[in-house]
């Protein structure tokens, strides 16, 4: 785990890990600024809410944003890497995490991570089950529904973290090592993003990088 207390951080994207890694940062005592594209009148009000817990907004398609404000930028998955913002962080030279990867470092206990085109829903939900029912503590989450940092909190060393992840949370990993690492299939999808499956194959080959 890492000191989060007074550290100046920007979290991209306002959707569900957002959100909750915005959430999960103030508490931790970080200085946090949420952004988002769209306009305030758009977005639902837990967002909107989270000025009155202390969290800054800027909000709607140009905000003025000086990356070299921050010490850190925690990126939702569901936001593309080349949009201008994230050229700005990166020449700046400020860390650039997702909420797999601050989730990982806040987590006391140990992952298995598994992703695949096909599948890794029903494996990551079959194998949280096997855990529980032989006893052991677990939380499941990931792109399975659940941010992973809601679960760090109440991890002990005894659970284990099963975790499905998508290629949009692998390309922004950077010491993230799951104890186990688990790569079902790959088939054509998410061609969009990763521009050709060479791209693609190479955001879901990164779980095995650490």
């Amino acid at each position: 785990m890492w000191n989060l207390s007074g550290k100046r951080i920007l979290v991209i994207g306002a959707a569900r890990s957002g959100l909750a890694a915005a959430k999960y940062l103030q508490q931790k005592r970080a200085g946090v600024t949420l952004t988002d594209a769209k306009p305030r009148e758009i977005l639902n009000r837990e967002v909107l809410n989270l000025e009155t817990e202390g969290i800054r907004l800027m909000l709607g398609a140009d905000p003025e944003i000086m990356p070299m404000s921050y010490d850190y930028a925690v990126i939702s998955p569901g936001v593309p890497l080349s949009i201008p913002l994230v050229k700005k962080i990166k020449e700046a030279g400020i860390p650039l995490l997702g909420e797999l990867e601050l989730a990982f470092r806040e987590s006391v206990a140990p992952y298995i991570a598994i992703t695949g085109t096909n599948g890794k829903t029903t494996t990551t939900a079959l194998t949280g089950q096997i855990f529980l029912d032989a006893g052991r503590p677990v939380f499941v989450g990931g792109n399975i529904g659940t941010p992973l940092v809601t679960g760090m909190e109440n991890l002990t060393p005894n659970h284990i973290v099963v975790a499905e992840v998508s290629s949009f949370q692998l390309e922004t990993i950077d010491s993230f090592r799951p104890k186990v690492a688990v790569l079902l299939n790959i088939t054509p999808d998410h061609l969009d993003r990763h521009g050709d499956m060479a791209g693609y194959t190479k955001a879901k080959a990164r779980i095995f990088e650490n």
